[in-house]
C-alpha cells in the first residue's frame, strides 16, 4: 500500500503599520503569501481601533492566495480631533483547518499640518486687526496658527482717533488681506492730526 497525502494548507502575513492625518483617509495593504499546500480561502480582521478612527468599509476582507499570493486593503478615516500619537492594533488571519494567525501593527494618527500668520502694526496710530476664521483678534492675539488649507481672511479697522494707512508685507491696499500660507503682513495704523478752527465773535 502506498498512501499519499495532501501537504496542508499553510500561510503568512504580511501586515504594515499606517499613518492617518487628522481629517483624512490612509490605506493598508496586507498581503497573504501561500507557504505550502492547496490555496484556500484566508480571511483578515482588524481588531480595535483608537477612538476617532474608523475603517471605511468592513473590519474583515478575504482572499484566496491560488497564484502564490493575494492582498485585502482596509482604509482608515480618522476625525479632525483624533488623538495624535501611536497605538497597537490587533489582527487575526484565520482559514479552514489551520490555526488562526494572530499579530499587531502600529497605526499613528497625526496632526494636520498648520502655517502661522503673525500681524505687525506700526505707525503712530492704533487699530485692531481681525481674522475669519477667528483666531487672530489684535488687539492682544495679534500670532495664530491656521490648518493647512485654509483661506483666512483679514481685516484691519481703525480706532477713532486714528486711520488705516493700508496693508504691506505681502498685502496692499486698504481692503481686506487674504493669506493661505505663512505670513507677517503689515498693518500700519496713523494718528489723525491735530486740527482746528477759531470762532472769532465782532
Amino acid at each position: 500500500t502506498a498512501t499519499f497525502n495532501l501537504i496542508p494548507f499553510d500561510y503568512s502575513l504580511s501586515v504594515p503599520g499606517v499613518t492617518v492625518q487628522q481629517g483624512s483617509t490612509a490605506s493598508q495593504t496586507i498581503t497573504v503569501t501561500r507557504l505550502q499546500g492547496t490555496a484556500q480561502l484566508v480571511t483578515v480582521a482588524v481588531g480595535a481601533l483608537p477612538a476617532g478612527v474608523t475603517l471605511t468599509g468592513g473590519n474583515s476582507q478575504s482572499c484566496t492566495p491560488t497564484s502564490g499570493s493575494c492582498s485585502v486593503t482596509f482604509t482608515y478615516s480618522a476625525i479632525a480631533s483624533a488623538s495624535t500619537g501611536s497605538s497597537s492594533v490587533s489582527y487575526t488571519g484565520t482559514s479552514s483547518g489551520i490555526a488562526n494567525k494572530v499579530g499587531t501593527f502600529s497605526l499613528t494618527v497625526t496632526a494636520i499640518p498648520t502655517f502661522t500668520i503673525n500681524i505687525n502694526k506700526p505707525g503712530t496710530g492704533s487699530g485692531t486687526v481681525t481674522s475669519s476664521p477667528v483666531g487672530i483678534n489684535c488687539g492682544g492675539t495679534c500670532s495664530a496658527s491656521f490648518n493647512q488649507g485654509t483661506s483666512v481672511t483679514l481685516s484691519a479697522a481703525a480706532s477713532a482717533d486714528s486711520t488705516f494707512a493700508g496693508w504691506s508685507n505681502g498685502c496692499s491696499g486698504t481692503g481686506t488681506c487674504i493669506v493661505s500660507a505663512a505670513a507677517s503682513p503689515t498693518a500700519t495704523f496713523n494718528l489723525i492730526p491735530f486740527d482746528y478752527s477759531l470762532s472769532v465773535p465782532g
